[in-house]
């Protein structure tokens, strides 16, 4: 009996040994306090707001935790903005845990999000609130995806450190979450709570800290990732690598190679060996960034282990127009491969051809919103480009329209707005009548970046796309953003910009406090017959108009706030005298005998 019990004992200790975390972060960063993302070289990386979230040199601890006491730690508040990641191979089946220690010295009533995954897109799920009981105690939750806020009824302390075990099931599309005072061999039956009524994930590849007003103020450490719970609480004796997440966007333009670097880790526990780095055909990598790239590199193992370390990974050169891809090998004597999917593109030249000119949010109905783009040389193929819309600063990047194989024309216009917006678009702008594009990702606030591609590379950027734009110079909430210097660009400058905001509040533009400038000087065809302006650049103080009735007519012309700067009829031969405006781009609108003509007036 006791030969039998010693050989299941065995078993159960072999079982145990062969799992092993995906991630095992003891924010272990050295002696200097600071921001969590400078200090860990980049194995945390921003994807949203600027204020950092801190990392600490002191660490929290629970008897028995593999991640107990190792370290640092990390700290959020809700008064900062910035969130951030860390990414690891993606888990696209089954279930994904991640605990954490956590210690939370205040909290709100209205309570909020500061923990969650990520999916390879970077969408949100598994998402960890805590909030006050309305006694001064926590109450913690969770929410899937976009679905509803389950909170737990079990009152935690403030002060005392808990065992946090986040939790999402692949397979059935739910999300729960533990909270636990000590650690617990076995998942427990029941959960403090579960949400499963939102979007699923296919995916996850990162977890989240995150600051936003209303979050509590806590320390966070000891963070394992793994798909049993067992690895969460057991620290596995067998030799074990983790890396991170896919490296993509490694492009460049036809013969103008290698690639801009990207970047992921390879770490190592309990080796036996050193770990062998094989690069796919078409890349290479690097221990170091801007040095010597091969097709492997070697990290020596000492002690059993590798410390995180940054590999880096780029495109070779030479290579025709063509998307590229492959996978990174992982390799050390008794632990499982892994691998590093690595993506890239050799693009045809680009043209630059189009760039954002104006961007609105109309306040009255919520819409139409969207963006205004101008063609600067001809198209013959459109579906070259897309646009895509960086939300509440969440890194944009992301390709999420793209233009029907369709020719376009130098000085023609076009506009991207909200998915169902058309109808409401067309009577806002009146008389301005256009087909447009609608677009799901132009559902947009005027607090959203937003960006053209061509070939997949951004050429032009309205906005910082790694912030929420509420309270920035750049905002246009309820309102609009107009350019004034010529783009294309892929750097934002906020003083190449006019802005308002709250003005696009009439039942239509005209009707409107500020009446957004663009859409007044897209309108290329006019009910006056015969009209013409001249010369226009105007560069002697004065410009003439005609039509062939040669009637009176009503000018009036606006700057790009929209403000009035010149009005007078005019009688038959007589010029407009606009000496006195200052050099500029202005809006020129004539009235004659009833009809209307809209034109953009260059004064030099």
């Amino acid at each position: 009996m006791k030969k039998n019990y010693f050989l299941l004992l065995t078993l159960l200790i072999s079982v145990v040994s062969f799992g092993q975390t995906i991630i095992t972060e003891n924010f272990d960063y050295g002696a200097v306090a600071g921001d969590l993302v400078a200090q860990s070289g980049g194995i945390w990386a921003s994807h949203s707001g600027s204020t950092a979230v801190g990392y600490a040199t002191t660490s929290l601890t629970m008897a028995s935790y593999p991640s107990s006491g190792v370290g640092g730690s990390a700290t959020i508040v809700g008064s900062n903005s910035q969130d951030v990641n860390r990414t690891f191979t993606s888990v696209t089946t089954g279930n994904i845990y991640a605990s954490t220690l956590v210690n939370l010295s205040t909290v709100s009533a209205g309570g909020n999000y500061f923990y969650h995954f990520r999916d390879a897109g970077g969408g949100f799920f598994g998402r960890a609130y805590a909030r006050d009981d309305g006694t001064g105690k926590i109450l913690f939750g969770v929410r899937e995806g976009g679905g509803t806020i389950v909170y737990g009824t079990t009152p935690f302390d403030l002060n005392t450190t808990y065992l946090l075990v986040l939790k999402y099931d692949l397979t059935a599309g739910a999300a729960s979450i533990y909270v636990l005072s000590a650690v617990v061999g076995t998942e427990p039956g029941t959960t403090e709570a579960t949400s499963a009524d939102g979007t699923d994930a296919t995916s996850i590849a990162a977890i989240a800290l995150r600051q936003s007003g209303g979050i509590p103020t806590c320390t966070v450490d000891g963070i394992r990732v793994a798909t049993t719970w067992t690895d969460l609480m057991v620290e596995s004796t067998s030799p074990a690598t983790v890396v991170s997440s896919a490296v993509s966007g490694l492009d460049y333009e036809v013969s103008n190679g290698p690639s801009a670097e990207g970047s992921f880790t390879v770490s190592g526990t309990n080796l036996t060996n050193d770990i062998i780095i094989n690069a796919p055909t078409d890349f290479e990598i690097s221990e170091t960034s801007g040095g010597t790239f091969g097709a492997s590199v070697t990290l020596p193992f000492g002690g059993g282990t590798v410390a995180t370390t940054t590999i880096y990974a780029r495109l070779k050169v030479g290579l025709a127009i063509s998307p590229y891809s492959g996978d990174v090998n992982i390799t050390s004597t008794g632990a499982t491969p892994k691998i590093v999917s690595l993506s890239g593109e050799v693009y045809n030249t680009l043209t630059n051809a189009l760039a954002i000119i104006g961007a609105f949010d109309v306040l009255t109905g919520f819409s139409p919103r969207g963006m205004e783009i101008e063609v600067l040389a001809d198209i013959p193929d459109l579906s070259i480009f897309g646009v895509g819309s960086a939300t509440n600063g969440n890194g944009g990047g992301v390709q999420e329209f793209t233009f029907p194989a369709v020719a376009a024309t130098t000085g023609d216009k076009i506009y991207v707005i909200g998915s169902g917006h058309l109808v409401a678009f067309n009577t806002f702008f009146a008389p301005l009548v256009i087909t447009g594009y609608e677009s799901g990702a132009f559902n947009i606030n005027g607090d959203d970046g937003l960006e053209i591609f061509e070939n997949g590379q951004i050429i032009d950027v309205f906005g910082d796309v790694n912030t929420d734009g509420t309270g920035q110079p750049w905002e246009y909430l309820d309102g609009w953003a107009y350019r004034s210097v010529a783009g294309p660009s892929t750097t934002f400058i906020t003083a190449y910009w006019t802005y308002t905001l709250g003005d696009l509040d009439g039942a239509t533009n005209i009707a409107s406090t500020t009446p957004y400038p663009g859409a007044a000087l897209s309108v290329r065809e006019n009910n006056i017959e015969g009209f013409a302006v001249y010369p226009n650049p105007v560069n002697n103080g004065e410009f003439s108009i005609s039509s062939i009735s040669n009637a009176s007519k009503q000018v009036q012309i606006f700057d790009m706030l929209g403000k009035s700067v010149y009005s007078n009829e005019i009688q038959a031969n007589e010029n407009v005298l606009v000496s006195n405006l200052n050099s500029g781009i202005y809006i020129l609108r004539v009235i004659e005998e009833g009809k209307t003509a809209t034109r953009k007036l260059v004064i030099q």
